[in-house]
């Protein structure tokens, strides 16, 4: 019974990390990468690369951003961005 309670506690979590990663995706990246990141007008998909990077270099590309090719840096403080991270890491690539 302990097991099963971490469990849920853990996807409890994990869930809340999520849907507040989700709203900062809303508000800074699905303008550019689509409410679903596979691309939208102004920015490239980017399902396929987000397995490229662990989290911490995910991070760090959010923090930087990509100036060159039109994306803006985020400094965000470190809860808001593992919840970021944790959405994108529920991002699939559509079925076809």
């Amino acid at each position: 019974m302990r097991v099963f309670t971490l469990l849920v506690t853990f996807f409890a979590a994990n869930a809340a990390l999520a849907q507040t990663g989700e709203q900062e995706y809303v508000s800074r990246c699905a303008a550019c990468h689509g409410a679903d990141g596979n691309g939208g007008e102004r920015g490239p998909a980017i399902i396929t690369r987000l397995q490229a990077r662990n989290d911490q270099q995910l991070a760090d590309l959010i923090h930087r951003g990509l100036p060159g090719a039109g994306m803006p840096g985020y400094d965000l403080p470190p809860a808001r961005m593992a919840s970021l991270i944790a959405f994108l890491r529920s991002l699939r690539a559509p079925r076809v």
